[in-house]
């Protein structure tokens, strides 16, 4: 997998993951998927990330996305038989995950989400 494509996935994993849970709910599933990857269970891998993203495809604006971004993980994860592709997709995953960054409005006090 070229090092574009894993960017891609990142920043995409990124927006998906910016309108899901809380940061603690996050936190739980980056913490879940690291076991995973460490004992290489790419069918448990992609269940947490479907299961997640499974909560969003109701809202309209985004469920397109997500849509495209499930098939590109379908492709990606499921097609490649190296372990070592397996391991830079499922890191570019987590470390999108890892990179959104909550705050609170101070006007509502209501969640506004940041991507960096």
């Amino acid at each position: 997998m070229k090092l574009s494509e894993l960017r891609r996935l990142k920043e995409e994993t990124n927006e998906i993951f910016s309108n899901i849970g809380t940061e603690k709910s996050r936190q739980r599933l980056v913490y879940d998927l690291l076991n995973t990857l460490k004992t290489k269970d790419r069918n448990r891998f992609m269940w947490l990330i479907l299961k997640n993203i499974n909560t969003v495809i109701t809202d309209e604006k985004i469920g397109i996305r997500v849509k495209k971004y499930s098939d590109f993980l379908a492709e990606h994860l499921m097609s490649y038989e190296m372990e070592e592709n397996f391991e830079k997709i499922a890191y570019a995953i987590i470390m999108g995950i890892m990179s959104v960054e909550k705050k609170k409005e101070s006007e509502g006090g209501e969640e506004v989400v940041k991507n960096e």
